[in-house]
């Protein structure tokens, strides 16, 4: 058992004997012989028990075994009771679920706290099985299947690679004590009922159930590492993320095969769920809309459009920008510019303002950068996002204004796109530049202009 257990520590890369480990023990059979494997095998570690006085008197006992045996092998002991109960009622979660979120918040407390590296549990490949049952009989995707993994950032199972038999044969060989936790016998909860009565009845059709299960985790887990290799290179092919936002090519995505698998893999970073991909691939027309809890997505011609949802975007907006060498706050949804304004700063972007005076200035065509009359400008000039009703002259069309909204048609700007967009407003109500895209002709520099006002966006 004990070379066993170097070994998948050492095969897995889970830690080595310089890392400080956090081991939570409960007392019973599992962490009890993950303990005495940690204490044989000369590693530095700590131990953590959680008292969710859910069982009265039984949990107590349970705390000061766990809290005399760890007296005998380490200095670094760590205890605490929770009100698992009241809890569970004042946020309306199942109790199982409450002991865990409790457990798993407070052993990464420690973990930071008081240096760990590691936080150890002693789930075994048996649990493996369990979770890879229980997830099919909920519903569940390739991952599901997977069972439990060894090592998830800094929480570590290093029992995975033996079963509950070689848990109890090194129990039974060592006479090590543990507790027996009275609520692993009720089949009210969905694993005991899994254990008691679905496991055995699979083990009467076939002895070697248990392994074959294993077997076949150890062969989805590597089909899973072969979709996720395909995934990422089909993601360089249609995937452009820039910012807050990612495209997908709707078109070339519809002639992959398995295109449903690709774009639920794509999404589901995002919390879109199986339902959503089937109705974008199956009745979705452009200008349809789907929204996960932190994302909204749109179907835009031949593009799939995600971003983050902005909850502020219709509410006052608070931005700070520079005026000469003072910071000045906007909370009206706008930025004034005075005449002294040097910097605006906004959604990780800025406009830089430098007033410049040149007898023949050299036009800059950059569409990030608007060079502007001063002559035709009125301070305060107003950073806005676009209204419906607006208009401009773009330069170039001879002083013929035109709707901002067929302007951005014509540019083929999605819904997402018209709502990042800015302008600028004279003081006169006259839009000045649309960032990033038109400049309009009243402002454009003349033969004669010497002083002009150069913007910067980026």
């Amino acid at each position: 058992m004990r070379l066993k257990f170097d070994n998948y520590i050492s095969e897995n890369k889970l830690f080595t004997r310089r890392d400080k480990l956090l081991l939570a023990v409960s007392g019973g059979a599992d962490s009890m012989a993950l303990l005495c494997l940690l204490w044989e095998n000369n590693y530095d570690f700590g131990i953590a028990h959680c008292n969710f006085q859910l069982r009265g008197e039984e949990s107590d006992a349970d705390e000061k075994f766990v809290e005399r045996f760890a007296s005998f092998v380490t200095s670094n002991f760590h205890k605490r009771r929770f009100d698992t109960e009241g809890v569970a009622l004042a946020q309306k979660k199942a109790i199982q679920e409450t002991a865990r979120d409790l457990r798993y918040e407070w052993f990464e407390e420690l973990r930071q706290k008081e240096g760990y590296q590691y936080i150890l549990t002693a789930h075994h490949a048996s649990d493996s099985v369990e979770t890879m049952l229980f997830n099919l009989s909920r519903g569940t995707g390739l991952k599901g299947l997977t069972g439990i993994k060894p090592k998830n950032g800094h929480l570590i199972r290093p029992l995975l690679g033996m079963t509950k038999a070689d848990v109890l044969a090194y129990i039974d060989d060592y006479k090590i004590p543990f507790r027996e936790d009275s609520s692993n016998e009720s089949d009210k909860y969905s694993r005991n009922f899994i254990r008691h009565q679905i496991v055995p009845k699979f083990g009467e059709l076939n002895p070697e159930f248990e392994q074959n299960v294993l077997n076949t985790i150890h062969r989805l887990e590597e089909a899973q590492k072969l979709i996720d290799f395909s995934i990422a290179s089909i993601r360089t092919q249609i995937v452009k993320t820039s910012g807050t936002q990612t495209r997908i090519a709707l078109e070339d995505l519809k002639k992959m095969p398995a295109n449903k698998a690709i774009l639920f893999e794509i999404l589901k970073t995002y919390g879109f769920n199986g339902q959503h991909v089937f109705d974008i691939l199956n009745d979705a027309k452009t200008g349809a809309k789907f929204y996960s809890s932190t994302h909204e997505l749109l179907i835009d011609r031949k593009e799939i459009i995600v971003q983050l949802i902005d909850n502020q975007r219709n509410k006052d907006i608070t931005r700070t920008y520079t005026v000469g060498y003072r910071k000045v706050i906007a909370k009206e949804g706008y930025f004034n510019i005075s005449e002294k304004t040097k910097a605006v700063s906004f959604n990780d972007c800025r406009l830089v303002m430098t007033r410049l005076n040149e007898p023949k200035p050299s036009i800059n065509t950059q569409k990030n950068t608007a060079q502007l009359n001063y002559s035709q400008l009125i301070f305060p000039l107003k950073l806005r996002h676009w209204q419906t009703a607006d208009r401009f002259q773009p330069l170039g069309m001879n002083g013929n204004s035109q709707l901002l909204s067929d302007y951005f048609q014509q540019q083929k700007l999605s819904e997402f796109d018209k709502k990042s967009v800015w302008i600028l407003e004279n003081g006169d109500g006259r839009i000045c530049w649309v960032v990033g895209y038109r400049l309009a002709e009243p402002f454009k520099l003349m033969e004669k202009t010497k002083e002009y006002l150069e913007i910067k966006f980026g």
